[in-house]
This record gives structure tokens, sequence and C-alpha cells, in this order.
């Protein structure tokens, strides 16, 4: 036979031509088969495809997984033959958040062999949903990347998490995340020792506390409770720590300030962490040796130092010959016969004049321990308290900078969070930030300053810092366990550069796991009321040892979706499509920004205390919210922005008022800071239409989970110019034409010609006057030299105030140089009258013989001298503008607007230097003045961050927990059905909360309005819901409104509408008096209802016709409205069939193709509602047989069992009935076909009840009753073995029908059309008769008898050898097969 050969080179379908002429190389159709592609001779040949093969299954996990569990995903690695699948039997049905109770697994499966599946993830955190299948997942090494479009994007270590002893290795969403946790606080520099006092304290300034250890000298003293309550209102610092000796107890410290505090108050002693650990003195150190004075009582030359703790107090102070500096209170003391920590407790200088008239210092000071000395004895005074011998750091690494530190997690898959908010600079000046403070005294470093253009101490004095990094956990083993964090970057950056540095880099495997990290406890405004754990590092100013790359510096964001539909790698990265990658945030938040001077209630000032906020600037403040993994929101605004009388978001910060800093001595004053009130917990509620988060929880780990404070500032740069004083006018004696109160002048120094620059466009070859655009305020000045007796306040010398210019700017409107201006003569000549500039005057002079005036003339030299004349007029006795003789450039300015506030020095006849001094104002002289530059005006519409950040729960809980009205409520999500009528409640009965997060009473409250939104954010007619007390006043409700029905539709269904969130208007009434508040009640949400499809007979008379129609059928979606409960269902048949169709829309079946006579067809319908989307209703059987139809199976199996037992003397009812339940009959008397018979009372156990009967273990009726088909009952009256008798045994019957379920019970109808009434059956022995009724009509049926009588039942003992029993079934079929139930 011939044999013909294809080879499918080509590989291609073609069933577009006939089978017959189809070219070699093609083929028309393949099923499981694949064309080989292999180089050997196979090539082009078909292969049969492999089927599948059961590797695994999820049912071999420990425990099984449950029934319903799904796979959702799943990646095929065929480099490895593992498979990874994705499985949950969570299936809501929507974004519902799986329980603690759902089955969610990531497992590995080894394809190349049978075994159970390798658990990697379990837990419900991975929130899986079969609603929502994986639609994108990669692997890159050993990293499996997924996203779902419902969670944020993930992934896992599959090697870390395969490994056994590890599992579980993943146990919460932070973990999986592919953004990571991002930290939101800043480092901390501050070291704060945590007590109680012991004992009330009156008006005191030595306390006991219950513990002192940790307790050092300068420490601030504040309540451990910073938010309400305070008794410390000011800043008091510990000056010393006597020794605990009779009558000192133990624990006391010495305060700066007398306080009044309660016993047991809990209180905090608080002092930067940064230090100077390598200078063994302080700047205003001082040395000196005690001496006997002749003023002071009680001379000797043993002095004993007094504390004034002993009564009576020993000699108060004592005075020695000051060196150097000038002591603060609670510097430390050392010398012979000195205790150790030894404090300054007061101060005073005693100026003081010898006989000679020389002038000299001596300063007195008391101690805080009781200190024996004698004459001339050595003493040290200002000692450095933190002063390390052993310290190896730079000393002068940080005097120049200004830097700040934060840090950033390292995370086990060598990935990085970004980094924390910077925190402010690092920087504590020399000289306690004072003129005086050092060696020098006030005015050297004034003169000084001016001299250099610099302030050469104002340098950074820290050269050691112990930073505190917040963790997260309380243990490194429980920061590594939770966030599978394994280093700590320190960051470090300076303020004038770009870089960013690591300064180091902390491996958290390295410290003990359970060592528990140090802590400090909070009640404040920033941390809330808690306890945080910090990393500590010591850092002796090293250098940083890598420069970060600069992606990393801007890096403010892992710009990772919070959700996304797609996932591919391209070029070994992970890409996302068609994502959500920004939350939706506030619009505004309700706070008030103000400026304020510093409180020791804020950390702020602990830690930096020479930080000011700049003034005369302007300030826009908001808050940046983010959620857990660094994902931010824009700036938001405050919502009184807008509303005229209370503080916004923008603030401007004038100078301070002469009136202001006279109450706060700038010595004493704290310094001002930006305030935040919030008046108002920060709201968000989750709704995915708006992409609006909610507030984080552990139920919503995408929701708002920090804050941030950020401002806007535009007026940037600007200088501070020290300035050798101003001439107030022209610098000549007399007031005609000095332009006194006009102008100003003074000479520019060194770098102050760059800060106060000329103007040099338009400028031409032979100009030497310039005017400047450059505007100067006036900080500090220096007033006239007032000696007169009346004069407040009285100077014999030069001196300096602070100016409060206000608003007004000081135009520059003259630059030239000395010659030039014509301002002074080079040199300058005291007391010069008026005159032309420059001009001079001869000067002879004589040469004797005998020199110098022996004999007579010789010869007359003449000179040209210097007049010292400038045309102004008179110059003064000494020169007002500093180093004019080195022809400097003076700036004249305008003060025509500063009438009451004149600047700058009057040029008089009066020399300072003249003795004796007189009482006049006295001719100006250099002295130190200052003034600001106008700043430059950025044009970058920038909000710089500050360090102020937290934990947005916290802060939401403080500011709810500080309000006396409601602020919230108890409701928690509610779902209702669509099938819910306005009698009926939606969710449980709530109460309103207040601030404490109490209940409070129901009366109290009273609902004024509602409003109503839905999910997309569109206003909801507000009558759709009512919020009422409830009947027992105990709670309210929330119900429907009247009439008010729902339809969950497929608008609802996308989660457009059909999420509600209420806003309810309240009135509630305390102790506190009447407060209004807007309470939100959210995620209310309508549910689904399965629909059902309404009762049906099942259809008869169905024919072997193709396209009849069997049955039409109806249902419900299950909403209450009548006039919508019809919509949007679609039908179909389950399974479906190939001999029937349902009209999707209408319900009406019908035959597709001819249908076979004498068959039973079980056709299954189920309705849908969604259009087709949504839930299903259980499935109906439509049961039918073409042709005659069959009975039910209860009918056609016929009787069962042999009971009840009828014979001699009983009679019988046999039941056929829509149910199971066996009643009794009252007898009757039944007349028709010509004989009346009375039928006796027949009780149950005289009943043979059909459905009753049927039920078996493998069958379960539904009905006794005729509901289609042809049921034949033969009444049969049978003997068997009884004896002869007289007569036989007689027994009468009838049959009767009702409609199913309802109606009055009537003689029956058989197949023929005849009424069934009065039936006899007579038997004789050995015999059996029976009557055959056939019946067709659909009912409810039973049979009824007479007793038995006759001629054995007459016989004594009776014959009981006849019975009665009634037989059944289908009088068309004979078997029951196809029966329906």
């Amino acid at each position: 036979m011939a044999e013909i050969k294809n080879t499918f080179l080509k590989g291609k379908m073609n069933q577009d031509l006939d089978s017959r002429i189809l070219p070699n190389g093609e083929y028309r159709e393949a099923r499981n088969l694949s064309i080989s592609r292999s180089e050997g001779s196979t090539v082009g040949e078909f292969e049969n495809v492999l089927g599948n093969t059961g590797v695994s299954s999820l049912s071999l996990l420990t425990p099984p997984a449950p029934a319903g569990t799904e796979i959702i995903g799943q990646y095929i690695d065929e480099n490895s033959s593992m498979a990874y699948f994705m499985a949950t039997d969570w299936n809501p049905g929507d974004e519902t958040r799986a329980p603690g109770t759902a089955k969610c697994y990531i497992v590995s499966v080894d394809l190349s062999a049978t075994n159970a599946p390798t658990l990697l993830v379990e837990g419900s955190f991975l929130n899986f949903n079969q609603s929502f299948r994986i639609t994108g997942i990669n692997l890159i090494e050993n990293q499996l990347f997924w996203t779902d479009n419902l969670n944020q994007p993930r992934k896992i270590n599959i090697t870390q998490a395969s490994v056994p002893a590890n599992f579980p290795h993943y146990t919460n969403e932070d973990q999986i995340s592919v953004a990571k946790y991002a930290p939101f606080e800043p480092i901390l520099v501050m070291d704060r020792v945590q007590t109680s006092i012991n004992g009330l304290v009156t008006a005191s300034a030595t306390i006991v506390v219950a513990d002192s250890t940790g307790v050092k000298v300068g420490d601030i003293i504040t309540d451990r409770n910073k938010i309400t309550g305070q008794q410390i209102t000011e800043l008091v610092t510990v000056i010393g720590i006597p020794t605990a000796t009779a009558p000192v107890l133990a624990n006391t410290l010495t305060l700066s300030k007398a306080v009044t505090i309660t016993d047991t108050t809990l209180v905090d002693f608080s002092r930067p962490s940064m230090t100077n650990k390598k200078d063994v003195y302080m700047s205003n150190h001082s040395s000196g040796s005690v001496t006997v004075d002749a003023t002071s009582p009680g001379l000797g030359t043993i002095y004993t130092i007094g504390t004034g703790l002993v009564t009576p107090p020993a000699t108060d102070q004592f005075i020695y010959n000051g060196e150097n500096g000038i002591p603060k209170i609670g510097d430390l003391v050392s010398g012979t016969g000195v205790d150790a920590d030894t404090r300054v407790a007061s101060v005073s200088i005693i100026n003081q004049y010898n006989s000679t008239g020389t002038f000299y210092e001596k300063i007195s000071i008391t101690l805080n321990k009781e200190t024996t000395l004698s004459t001339s004895d050595q003493i040290s005074i200002s000692d450095n308290p933190d002063y390390n011998s052993s310290w190896q750091g730079d000393e002068k690494f940080l005097e120049d900078k200004f830097v700040r530190f934060s840090y950033r997690f390292k995370f086990e898959d060598n990935e990085y969070s970004l980094m924390a908010p910077f925190s402010q600079p690092m920087f504590i000046p020399k000289q306690y930030s004072q003129f005086g403070g050092g060696l020098l005294s006030s005015t050297e470093d004034m003169d000084d300053a001016y001299k250099s253009t610099i302030i050469t101490w104002f340098e950074n004095n820290i050269n050691n810092i112990l930073l505190k990094i917040p963790m997260t956990e309380s243990t490194a083993g429980g920061v590594i366990t939770s966030l599978k964090i394994t280093d700590v970057d320190i960051i470090y950056k300076e303020s004038d550069a770009l870089a960013v540095k690591v300064l180091e880099t902390i491996d958290l495997s390295l410290l003990n796991p359970t060592t528990i990290f140090p802590s400090i406890t909070f009640n404040d405004a920033i941390h809330g009321s808690n306890s945080k754990y910090f990393l500590e590092y010591d850092y002796s100013s090293t250098k940083p040892y890598k420069t970060l790359p600069n992606n990393q510096v801007t890096r403010v964001s892992d710009k990772v979706p919070i959700r996304a539909l797609a996932q591919e790698v391209i070029g070994n990265r992970i890409v996302y499509g068609n994502y959500l990658d920004r939350h939706t945030g506030p619009n505004s938040i309700a706070f008030s920004a103000t400026a304020v001077d510093k409180s020791t209630n804020f950390d702020n000032y602990t830690q930096f205390p020479k930080h000011q906020l700049k003034q005369d600037r302007t300030y826009q403040v908001g808050f940046v919210l983010s959620d857990r993994y660094g994902r931010q929101s824009d700036v938001i605004l405050s919502s009184y922005d807008n509303v005229a009388g209370i503080a916004g978001s923008t603030v401007f910060h004038p100078y301070n008022s002469l009136v202001e800093q006279t109450s706060s001595p700038i010595l004493d004053w704290l310094g001002n800071a930006l305030n935040v009130t919030l008046n108002e917990a920060i709201a968000s509620t989750y709704n995915s239409a708006t992409g609006t988060p909610g507030i984080y929880s552990v139920n919503n780990p995408l929701g708002w989970y920090s804050y941030k404070i950020v401002v806007k500032q535009t007026e940037q740069e600007y200088y501070n110019v020290y300035l050798p004083g101003f001439v107030n006018g022209y610098p000549i004696t007399g007031t005609a034409s000095a332009e006194r109160n006009k102008s100003f002048f003074t000479t520019l120094l060194g770098d102050n010609v760059n800060k106060i620059p000329r103007d040099l466009v338009e400028v031409g070859p032979n100009d030497r006057d310039y005017t400047s655009s450059e505007n100067i305020l006036i900080r500090i000045n220096n007033p006239r030299i007032n000696n007169k007796a009346a004069a407040v306040p009285r100077k014999n010398e030069a001196w300096n105030a602070q100016y409060y210019p206000g608003n007004i700017e000081q135009e520059i409107i003259q630059i030239a140089t000395v010659r030039d201006m014509e301002i002074a003569a080079i040199p300058f000549k005291p007391n010069a009258p008026g005159g032309e500039y420059g001009a001079s005057e001869i000067l002879q002079t004589y040469v004797y013989e005998t020199p110098p005036y022996g004999g007579a003339v010789v010869s007359i030299n003449e000179t040209p001298e210097p007049t010292g004349a400038i045309p102004w007029g008179t110059t003064g006795p000494d020169a007002s503008l500093y180093n004019a003789d080195s022809n400097l450039f003076v700036i004249r300015g305008n003060q025509s607007e500063n009438v009451n506030n004149p600047i700058g020095a009057y040029v008089t006849v009066d020399s300072v230097n003249d003795s004796p001094l007189i009482t006049n104002v006295l001719s100006m002289v250099p002295f130190l003045s200052v003034v600001e530059t106008k700043p430059v005006e950025s044009l970058l519409d920038i909000y710089w961050e500050t360090s102020l950040s937290g934990n947005l729960v916290e802060l939401n809980a403080l500011v709810d927990s500080q309000y006396g009205g409601l602020i919230g409520s108890n409701f928690s999500a509610a779902t209702f059905p669509e099938s819910i009528t306005d009698a009926q409640t939606i969710g449980s009965t709530f109460n309103f909360t207040d601030g404490s997060g109490s209940t409070v009473t129901t009366t109290d409250v009273t609902i004024n309005n509602w409003s109503i939104v839905d999910g997309s954010g569109t206003p909801i007619d507000s009558t759709t819901f009512s919020v009422a007390i409830n009947i027992g006043n105990n709670g309210f409700d929330i119900k429907p409104g009247t009439g008010k029905t729902f339809f969950y539709d497929t608008t609802v269904d996308l989660g457009y509408t059909g999420v509600y969130t209420i806003t309810v208007d309240t009135s509630y009434t305390s102790g506190a008096g009447t407060f209004n508040d807007t309470i939100v009640l959210s995620n209310i949400s309508l549910t689904n209802i399965v629909p059902t499809i309404d009762s049906f007979s099942q259809p008869t008379s169905v024919t072997t016709a193709s396209g009849q129609t069997i049955i039409d059928l109806s249902a419900v979606n299950g909403s209450a409205n009548t006039l919508v409960n019809t919509q949007e269902l679609v039908w179909s048949l389950s399974p479906a069939q190939t001999d029937f169709a349902i009209n999707s829309s209408t319900g009406v079946l019908t035959s597709i193709n001819n249908l076979i006579t004498n068959t039973t067809y079980n056709v299954g319908v189920i309705v849908t509602d969604l259009n087709g989307n949504g839930l299903s209703s259980s499935i109906s059987t439509i049961t039918f047989t073409v042709g005659a139809q069959r009975v039910n199976k209860a009918l056609c199996q016929g009787r069962q069992g042999s009971t009840p037992l009828t014979r001699c003397g009983d009679a019988l009812q046999v039941q056929f009935l829509d149910s199971s339940t066996v009643s009794s009959v009252s007898s009757q008397t039944v007349t028709g076909g010509g004989s009346t018979v009375i039928y006796p009372a027949i009780l149950a156990p005289d009943t043979y009840n059909v459905e009753s009967k049927a039920a078996s273990e493998f069958f379960t009726p539904t009905t006794g009753a005729l509901k289609q088909g042809t049921l034949y009952i033969t009444p049969t009256l049978t003997n068997v073995g009884g004896g002869a008798a007289a007569e036989d045994d007689i027994i009468g019957f009838t049959i009767q029908r009702k409609p199913i379920g309802s109606g009055s019970w009537a003689q029956a109808v058989d197949s023929n059309g005849d009424f069934v009434y009065n039936e006899t059956l007579q038997v004789g022995a050995n015999d059996s008769v029976s009557i055959k009724k056939v019946f067709d009509i659909p009912g409810e049926y039973r049979v009824i008898s007479t007793l038995i009588t006759g001629g054995r039942c007459s016989l004594s003992p009776q014959d009981l050898t006849t019975t009665f029993n009634v037989e059944f079934g289908d009088d068309i079929y004979s078997t029951c097969t196809s029966a329906p139930e």
C-alpha cells in the first residue's frame, strides 16, 4: 500500500484550502501536537504533546489549605524547574482587607519531583484576594516581585524564605513591600534624666528628688508633663549638687530660681548632648588668689566660703584677684581645699580705684559647698566639666562648620531607606554667644569685631556629639526581625556643601540582640505620651568615610506606586505600568502658625539653645503627610488662610520692639521659634475612588503615617555688617549745617566693601561718587554719649544699644572715599575750622646757631602743613570716622524717616577723653554698630524641610485629648444589604466620644443635621439615611430614610457609589460648655444579595419539537425596591446544555434540538446579577419528560415498608401530600355513585404518608403530591391462608384530592374524567382483589377506607389473615431512574 509522508517544515496551519490540495509542509488542524524543531532527522515531524502530571497540591500543606483556596498567581522558573504559587481562600468580592482568619500562602513546588509544596510565606498580612489576581510577577535572581492592583507592589527573597530554619521569615507588610519603611524622626541631641520630686517645694531654690543619679549642673529642670498643668514655666537650671552631709539631705539639688512644685511630680533634667571634651577650661576661665579686702567685714586670713544652707550662715562670699574671664553661676571651681564638683552659686563684680586712682576689678562669688581657703590660696574657676584627657578627636574639625546629621537604614537585600529628616545645625558658639564671654572684655571683643569686620570668636564650641538615633523597636534583635534592617548609616552634611556623606555605618548584628536601647519617656506635643528608644553614637569630630552619589542625595521617594496593574522586567529592572503613584491629601488642615518665644516645654531649646528664628521675615508653614513608606503629599496649608482674625499658615515675624525687649532682657531671652497650633485632628478617610489613603492602622498599612513641618521663606542670604559706629550728621561741631538726624556716615573696612557694594552700572571713568542699591537695617546703634545729669541712661564713654528699626530700611545715598567725599581730612586734625578741603598753611621752622635754640637764627625752613579743614564745618575733638586717614570708603545713609529714632552719635566740642569729665553730650568716637543688608529674594517657590516631624496617629490622639468637645465615635464600619427597609438598623448602635476617648451621655448630644457623600465624593440626598437616638436613649442608630430603598447595581460594584460617609453636625453640652463639632461616620457600605429564582411548576406537555418554549422563569435581584428588583439579571444554564438554551434577559427556556420522546431531562438554571458579573442564585433544576411526564420519585417507587398493617376492624388512610407531616382524618360521609358511606376517623398510627415513607439514606423526597405525570392508585384487599367462612371479607374506600398547599378536600377525578366516590372490595379465602384508579391532575390526594368487616372478622377468635393496602406508582413508566425528586 502506498505511503504518504508529509514533513511540516513550514509549521503552518491552513484552514482556507481543501485538505486534498494542501501544500506540503502545511496542515489543516492539530491537537495535542507540536512540530519538532530538532536539528536531527526528526525536524518538522509532529510530536505528541505530553499531558499534565500532578506533582503537588495545597492539600499536602501542614495543615492542609482549607476548601475554597484558589491559586491567584504563579511563576514558573524553567532554569531551576521551580514553580511559585500565590493562593488564598479570601474572597470578599471587594477590596475588604483579609482578616486574621484568612489563609494566604506563597509556596514553591519542585517540578522535577512529586512532593508537598514548600511554604515560603503565610499570613493574612499578604492580603491576597481572589477578586484581585496577580497581574504581574517576575523573578530577578532570587528576588520574586509581584503586583495585584490591590496592594502595593511586593517582593520576597526566595532564598531566605526557603530556609526551613528561617520560617516564617516574613511576617508583616514592611518586610515584603518593594517600598521600604521610611524613618521619619530626626536624630536627637539631648541627654535626659527622669525622676520625681521628693517632698513639697514651696518658693524654694532647693529641692530633693527621688534619685539624682545622672543629674548634672547646668541641666534644665522641667515637668515631665509638658502638655498641661506645668508647674515650672520658665528656664530653671541646676546650679549645684550639694554634698549630702547633715542637714543636707541626699539627692538635694540647688536651682537657679525658686520653684513651687508638688510632691511626687515627675520631672526631667535635660541638657544638650553636644559638648566640648578637648578644652581644659571654659572660654570664661579665670584664676586667682584669695585676698583680703579692706571693705569687707570680719577681716582675717582664713575664709569660709558659705552656701547659705547652714544656720547661722557662714561667711557668704570671698573676693579674689580675677584674671581673664568673668565666672557664671554653676561654673566648676577647683583648687587647694576645694571639694569635687564645687560650683559658683553667685557672682558680683566689684569695681574699685586704688589710692593712686588706678581702676581695678575684683570678683566676689559664693559657692554651693562649704569651702575653707586661706589668703593667697590659688583657685581656678570655670573649668570644663566635660573635659576628657583621653579624647582623641579632631578639636578643630567642627570649629568652622554648621553640620547637620541624619540617618538611613540598610535592609537585608542591600536596599536603603530614604534619609530621615536632617537635624538642625549642630552649633553652640564659643563664649556663650556673648561679647566679653571669653578672655577679653566686652569692649575689647566689640572693638575687635569692627576692626576686623568679623566676630573672631563666633566659632563652633562643640567637638563631641552624642547622637541619639530613633529606633522602631526596643532592641537590636527586634529591629532586625521586624524590619529586616541590617545596618544604620549615619549621614553628615555641611551647611555650605552640596555633598551628603556617610559618617559611620553601624552593623546591628554586632550589637547584643537582647540589650534594651536607651530610652526616654516623653509627654509632650511632639512625641505624645510614650517611650522612645535610641541607638546612641558618640561622634568625636571624625571625618566621613564616603560621599553618597547624587541620585541618593535627591531621592525623596522610592518611586514605588501605591498599586499597579502591570509589572515587567526591562533591562534587569522592574517596571510598573497602569499604576497609581500618589495619595490624595487633605485640601487643608486647621492649624495656626505664629512666632512665639521659645519655651522649655519644647526640646528644641534644650537641644539647640542658641538657635533663633530670624526676625523681619515672612514665613509660610505647611504640613507634608507621608505614608509608612515615604510617599508624600503636597504641602498642605491652613484652612484659616482666608479667615479674618485667625492666624493661618503665613506669619510675619517683625523685629522685637523696645517694649518687648525691655520685658525680656536679651541675656535672659530664650529666643523665638515658629509655633504651630492644631485646632483639630488631621482627618483622612480611606476612599479608593478618590485616592484618599485614610490614617495608618494595622488594617490600613498605606494610610498617612507621619507628618513633617515645612517652611517657605524666600528671603534668603543676607550679611551682618560690623561697623565702627555711625556719625549722626556731618562729623562737625555745631548744628547749623550738620544734617543731624537727616544723614549718617561710617567707614567701610575689609569685606564690608563687598557687603554694601557700589553701583557700578552706568559709571564713567572719572566718576568718584557712587550710589548703592543695597538698603540696610540698623540692628546695633551707637547712641549719643550723653553725660548730662538728667540723661537716661547717662554715659561718659562710647556705648551701643539694640536698635529697633520697625519696618524702616535705610537707603545708602552715597559711597565714596574719604577724600572724594571730603568728609575728613587726611590726616585728621581735631577742632579744625571749616574751610577748603585739602588746604595747607605754611609752617616756619627756625634753625639756630647752637641747636636747639642757642645763638642767632641761621635760616628759616618753610613747609606746607595741612589745615585739617573740611568744607562742612569745624571738626570735633576726636576722630569720629574710624581709620579715615587710610582713605577708606565712606557710606552716607538717609535717616530722614528716623526722626524719633536717630542713628549714630553727634560730633560735639567735648571729648570723651577730657579730664575732669563734664556733664554734656560728648563727641562721637568709634564703637561697634551692626547692620543687616536686605536679604536676597529667592525666585524659587520651595518649602524647606524642618526637623519637626512625628507620628500622625500620636499627634491626632494628642490633639483629641486636649479637646472638651466630641472628637469621634465608637461607630465601626458597617455594611447593609440591598434588601434593607427603613425599619432596620445599619450596623450596631453607637455613641460619640470626647477628647479623652470616653463615650459621652447620649442625651447630652443633639444632632443638628448631616450630609452624605458616596465613595466618589459626590453629595447624596441627606434623606437617604437617618441618624437619631434609639428608643432606649442609650445610643444612636443609622437607618435608611423613610421609604428609602437601595439597589446594588453595576455602578455600586465598580466602587463609585454604594460606600457612604455621613458627616454629622453635633452640639454637645458638658460641664466645660457647649461644643459644636463635626463627626464623620465612614465606610457604610451597601452589599449585594444573592438573586433568587421565583417558584415555578415543572413543565408538562413537552414535545420532541425543536424551538419550543419549555418554561418562562422569573427572578428578583434582592433589592427591596420593586421598581428595580428585576433589573441587571442574566440567565444561564448550569451546566451548559446542548439541547437547550435560555434567553439571558427574559429567562425563557427553549429547546434548540429535537428531543427524545419518553426521556426525562434535568436542566439546571441560574440567574446572576450585575449584568452577569455579580452573585449567582442557587441552581434551580427544571425536570420534565418529553411526551408523557414522569411522576415524582416518591410516587414512582411505590409503597415502602409493611406498616401500617390494616386487618379486621382497622381502617387505613394513605396521604399523597406536599408535606411529610402525618395527620389524622375525622369521620365523614361520602355520597355519590348511588351510595352513601360513613368513613370512620383515622388516626396517625393508621396513616401512611408517601413523602415521609419514601425518605431513605440515599434519597430525600421533596414532595409526595402529584405534580406531573400519571399516577395510578390501586387499593388492594388480600387474604392469605384464611379458612372457610360464611361470607367474604369486605372493605370500602374513596379517593379525594385538593390543590397543592391549599384548598379543601373533594372527590378525586380520574384520568377518564370520572369522579371516584365509594368503591367496595370483597375477598374470599386465599384471594386478592383490587381496583386501579389512574390520575393525571396535579394535586394532593388521599385514600381513606372503612373498617374491614365480613365473615372472618366475625369469627371468634377473629381470623386476621385478610389485609388491606394501597399500591401506587407511575402508570406510564416502569422505572424510576429519571423520575424527578
